[in-house]
């Protein structure tokens, strides 16, 4: 019988893994679930979800991770792969990405087989993904649907609104409820439906509530350090929760990512009303 109840991650569960240390970025993600080659990181802001060879990023971190699982025989075969471990020990699947400037849940894969059933999973729009986003302004609606045909620029790491009858025109929805507000700021959760390049970033400025720290369309307010490099900046934009079938244990897996410091600190110097809410992530 097929267990149809969902394995939900804890904080404490990144205790039981060593992230092996990038001598060249002090960015690293953390574990959030690690179980039969599916693993779940929350990945920092600042910190590319792929690059080129030499350049920081989650998949180069994860391999390293990975290998470092073959000196730990009782790891290898207990909690991640069958007796022998994954025929290509080099191998990290990435079936979705996440913005550099965003940070939360990424899930990857630690052999081809269980990555390309996840990335199926994906283009079936099966796996349920939430995102936490602190805006600027206070939308009328307490929740709704935003919908917008939107491109993504040509040669350019932006996007912009367009119609219909573009011919690179692409269908972007996400739903939306407002979870908490302070002042002039508001805490959003959002269902994201589709996943076009910069979707909730665009979608949120073009209706005059651009994302916290997101200089890029719009943001008045800062979030975050404020590295000389603006690309190792962050915005107020999280994956909070990943939610999808495992493919090798064949039942749901929900995985909540706590959000980080900058967070809290930016709640304290502008937003006191949210900092509760902010709190209580750290419980899943």
């Amino acid at each position: 019988m097929t267990d149809t109840h969902p394995h939900t991650s804890s904080d404490g569960f990144s205790h039981r893994w060593t992230w092996p240390i990038d001598p060249h970025d002090s960015l690293r993600p953390s574990v959030l679930y690690f179980e039969h080659e599916c693993l779940v990181v929350n990945k920092p802001a600042g910190l590319l979800t792929q690059s080129p060879p030499g350049v920081p990023s989650v998949e180069a971190q994860t391999r390293r991770f990975f290998a470092s699982l073959g000196q730990n025989a009782d790891d290898a075969i207990n909690n991640s792969s069958p007796a022998g471990g994954p025929s290509d020990p080099d191998y990290v699947g990435v079936p979705h990405r996440l913005d550099r400037a965003t940070s939360g849940a990424l899930l990857l894969g630690q052999s081809k087989q269980t990555t390309r059933k996840l990335a199926a999973q994906f283009e079936k729009r099966t796996i349920k993904k939430i995102y936490w986003a602190l805006i600027e302004g206070r939308p009328p609606e307490r929740e709704g649907t935003w919908t917008d045909w939107m491109r993504k620029l040509p040669d350019r790491a932006l996007s912009e609104i367009t119609n219909s009858t573009d011919s690179a025109a692409q269908w972007a929805e996400l739903d939306f409820r407002v979870l908490a507000q302070d002042s002039n700021l508001s805490l959003l959760e959002i269902h994201l439906k589709t996943g076009r390049t910069h979707q909730i970033r665009l979608q949120a400025s073009a209706r005059g509530w651009p994302i916290a720290g997101d200089a890029e369309y719009g943001a008045r307010l800062g979030f975050g350090e404020a590295f000389a490099d603006h690309r190792r900046r962050a915005i107020a934009l999280h994956a909070r929760t990943i939610d999808f079938w495992h493919p090798k244990t064949h039942r749901p897996v929900v995985v909540h990512a706590p959000v980080p410091a900058n967070w809290h600190e930016f709640a304290s110097a502008h937003a006191a009303e949210l900092q509760p809410l902010l709190n209580d992530s750290r419980v899943v």
